[in-house]
């Protein structure tokens, strides 16, 4: 993902400055935005390797929230300063966008082929996170296919410039782009907030561990469930249940053992139980 988006934002930067095309430049500035994405996704995962330690007893997984948030602040910044030169493309129109290069059939299928090769990112990302379940690679698959429409937008606009001299194309192409990456960080980082601020679990996943939960023989209500995120893959839950009755023998204990390892492997969840009987 890092070289690809590095040689993408390489090579539209050349023609945007070529043809001084804001809509060009705005294009390339987002995939210059989605390399510093993956290298710092890139980065998140080696911290989140380290071992758990006195000061980090959990470990480090939550290391992709504050990676999340920040990529966020990454695209939200950049459809900002992308929208300020197209405003200003706008307002200056008629000072130079060069139509010969943008309607060159170079620059055509160079725009063709970002769109496959966004596309292509989206979903080999999509592949990886059902592995992972992590919400930083996450958030780079949204902007993977966010980047993918972008270029589509940008390859539609570079093939009606040419015919459309009289009015502000370029710097209004480029204004909705920068309007895009910045509404795809906005809900990036109104998603990263929610997990630094430590989101509980949603009501499918509680419905699915009360039920897990009630079925054991030896549980006879479940009162109440709190979950505390150490990270994508460090959720621990804690339930206080009525017990029917101990466990004072093999068997009994062995329900509960098999129904907590359940949840370890099958919700990654580590859960415990407290309860009176």
């Amino acid at each position: 993902g890092l070289g690809c988006n590095l040689g993408l934002a390489a090579v539209k930067f050349l023609i945007g400055i070529a043809a001084n095309s804001i809509t060009i430049i705005a294009d390339a500035a987002n995939n210059m935005t989605d390399g510093v994405s993956a290298l710092l996704t890139i980065l998140g995962f080696r911290v989140e390797r380290n071992e758990k330690d006195e000061l980090h007893p959990y470990g480090h997984g939550r290391i992709e929230y504050v990676t999340s948030f920040l990529i966020s602040l990454l695209i939200l910044g950049t459809g900002f300063s992308v929208g300020k030169e197209a405003v200003r493309h706008i307002f200056y129109f008629g000072t130079g966008t060069d139509l010969t290069v943008v309607g060159s059939a170079q620059v055509i299928i160079v725009f063709a082929f970002s769109v496959l090769i966004k596309l292509g990112m989206m979903f080999y990302y999509r592949w990886q996170n059902k592995k992972l379940n992590s919400p930083a690679l996450e958030a780079v698959r949204k902007d993977s296919l966010s980047d993918a429409c972008a270029s589509l937008f940008t390859l539609l606009s570079l093939l009606i410039m040419p015919y459309s001299s009289t009015i502000p194309l370029d710097g209004i192409a480029g204004l909705i782009i920068a309007v895009y990456i910045a509404a795809s960080g906005a809900v990036s980082l109104r998603d990263s907030v929610g997990l630094l601020l430590g989101e509980g679990m949603s009501q499918k996943t509680e419905i699915e561990l009360r039920r897990l939960i009630s079925e054991c023989p030896e549980i006879e209500n479940v009162e109440e469930i709190k979950v505390h995120d150490y990270g994508p893959n460090k959720k621990i839950a804690v339930a206080v249940v009525c017990f029917t009755k101990s466990c004072d023998n093999e068997m009994q204990c062995k329900s509960i053992d098999d129904m907590i390892g359940f949840c370890k492997d099958k919700m990654n969840i580590e859960l415990s139980l407290y309860g009176m009987l």
